[in-house]
């Protein structure tokens, strides 16, 4: 438990920690909505250009890595505000449903952008390096804050252990901030 820093770190108490990751992670999905709508829109267009690509089954897929991209982000939503609600009332296994999501969406991201670029390449054309600088400055920034919700999820599943083996009923506020 000292590993994971129960005191806080960067100032901020687990719980807070864990309430700033929803807060971050809805606000990168807002900036990365925007961003892979562009893309897609940008993709469509090269592709109307490039007309022997565009009847290959190849070309056909890159659109399909944009709208799953797109998928994953607005499915991000939910799972954030389940955290929020989770962290709240110190549901430890909300807070493991949210670190096992955001593993599993930053991982499919890493595919879709490396399958997009892939195809791109037969396309004649790149990706935009901003698909790349936004997944390399996410993931180190995803890792940093679900430091915070892992710890919390840990401490609130201590506290709960602790309390049925006491047999009484315990009140949790001793580790709000």
């Amino acid at each position: 438990m000292i590993i994971l820093c129960p005191g806080g770190f960067c100032g901020m108490s687990p719980k807070a920690g864990a309430t700033v990751a929803a807060v971050y992670m809805i606000l990168v999905t807002n900036m990365y909505l925007i961003f892979e709508v562009g893309h897609l829109e940008r993709a469509m267009m090269d592709m109307a250009q490039i007309k022997p690509f565009n009847l290959t089954k190849v070309g056909k897929m890159l659109p399909y890595c944009y709208y799953t991209a797109i998928t994953l982000a607005v499915m991000t939503y939910p799972v954030c505000v389940f955290l929020i609600y989770s962290v709240h009332k110190r549901l430890y296994m909300g807070m493991f449903a949210y670190v096992a999501w955001i593993t599993f969406y930053d991982l499919a991201n890493c595919l879709v952008v490396a399958l997009a670029y892939r195809i791109s390449k037969e396309a004649w054309f790149s990706l935009s390096p901003l698909e790349w600088f936004g997944l390399a400055t996410r993931i180190p920034m995803d890792c940093f804050w679900l430091a915070f919700v892992v710890t919390y999820a840990y401490l609130t599943k201590g506290r709960v252990r602790l309390c049925s083996l006491l047999g009484t009923l315990c009140h949790l506020d001793v580790m709000s901030p």
